[in-house]
């Protein structure tokens, strides 16, 4: 898993942000930053709409600009590198640009590590880098906290330490993008576009949702993790009497129901009908979960894939399949669980509220219950 440090942050945000200017006289001002997004086989750069045509005082002068005039410019290994701008769409109003660019060829893999995404997630580590005029060239990492729906307060950083106003220090960081980092993927939830104040005493500045940007691509941004999906789903499962259930799992996949139905027997013996409904109902939950995770992040997926291949080899060694009565074969099973969430609480560090990681744990025990991952049968019963 990739580790959650700031270092680690960084290195992944300077390889998706850019540098932009604008040549009036044959020279580049207007500084900004922005950021590399990957859109049905396009890229294209996500800036703010006044880097490209200037704010109110100016917006005359760089009335003529055109996709020549801009400069964007993406840093590797010290060195900038420009990248054509190809054409422009852009919304005075919500203050943004969307630069269609040539391929980057940046050492990044920007279909399956970065996404626009519109949700905000309570407590999330939220951060931009931009490349503010002031450091000439030189890339700096701000962290940041929610202040309200398009409000951003610097959590560890202040315009104060820098002994000139806030707008001359801040001239640059304009269409940075707003990002938080889950599972080793990239979520760009928006673009800074103005200091809350100009000189910035508070700290404080403003976003524009990512998602004012949708009517720019062909795919709109999406959801972390899709929660009302699965409140959905949770209560459609709960309406559902147990026995329906377990015809659904007939359904989907009678040999899954075959396995679980003789593990269970052996478990839990007289109360096996009462319980399979529930080992149904886990799995049926837990699924809509991981089609989330495997669409969402592969290295979350391939992760816990790998991370249950191990679990499964430690199981075939230290635990024997056949077993004396019930209460040793339910104790087996707890254990057995027990050990599998510890093996995967560390991945989910980051679900706050152990939604995912709950979900997760239970359906693959009653998985590795139906596809005979986890076996029981008693000493004398030779049947798999």
């Amino acid at each position: 898993m990739i580790a959650m440090n700031y270092n680690n942050i960084i290195e992944l945000l300077n390889k998706v942000s850019v540098r932009t200017s604008i040549i009036i006289d044959d020279l580049p001002e207007n500084y900004g930053s922005g950021t590399i997004v990957y859109d049905n086989n396009n890229y294209y750069v996500i800036t703010a709409e006044h880097c490209i045509y200037g704010d109110e005082e100016n917006r005359e002068r760089y009335s003529v600009v055109k996709p020549e005039n801009i400069i964007v410019e993406y840093k590797e290994n010290e060195n900038f590198r420009t990248i054509k701008v190809l054409n422009i769409q852009s919304d005075r109003v919500k203050d943004y640009a969307v630069l269609k660019i040539e391929n980057p060829e940046a050492n990044f893999d920007f279909v399956n590590d970065m996404e626009r995404a519109e949700q905000l997630i309570e407590e999330e580590k939220y951060s931009f880098l931009s490349f503010p005029e002031t450091l000439k060239g030189v890339s700096k990492y701000f962290p940041l906290l929610p202040q309200s729906e398009n409000y951003w307060h610097l959590s560890h950083d202040s315009w104060m330490n820098y002994k000139k106003s806030g707008s001359d220090v801040a001239c640059g960081i304009s269409g940075s993008g707003i990002f938080f980092n889950r599972y080793g993927k990239l979520y760009l939830v928006g673009l800074v576009t103005e200091l809350r104040d100009e000189k910035g005493v508070f700290d404080d500045l403003k976003m524009t949702r990512i998602e004012e940007l949708n009517s720019c691509f062909s795919t709109p941004a999406s959801t972390f993790f899709n929660y009302d999906l699965y409140s959905q789903w949770e209560k459609q499962l709960k309406k559902k009497q147990p026995e329906n259930l377990v015809k659904e799992l007939q359904n989907m996949n009678s040999e899954f129901y075959k396995n679980l139905n003789r593990k269970l027997n052996v478990i839990y013996e007289d109360e096996a009908i009462e319980k399979i409904g529930g080992y149904v109902q886990d799995y049926l939950r837990g699924f809509p979960i991981m089609k989330q995770i495997e669409s969402k992040s592969k290295h979350l997926f391939e992760e816990l894939a790998s991370c249950c291949e191990q679990y499964i080899e430690i199981v075939k060694k230290s635990f024997r399949v056949n077993v004396k009565d019930a209460y040793d074969a339910e104790s087996k099973l707890l254990q057995m669980n027990n050990m599998f969430r510890t093996k995967v609480e560390n991945i989910f560090e980051q679900d706050k509220n152990d939604l995912m990681l709950d979900a997760y744990v239970s359906y693959k025990i009653a998985n590795f219950l139906m596809d005979c991952s986890i076996n029981f049968k008693y000493k004398e019963d030779d049947k798999h």
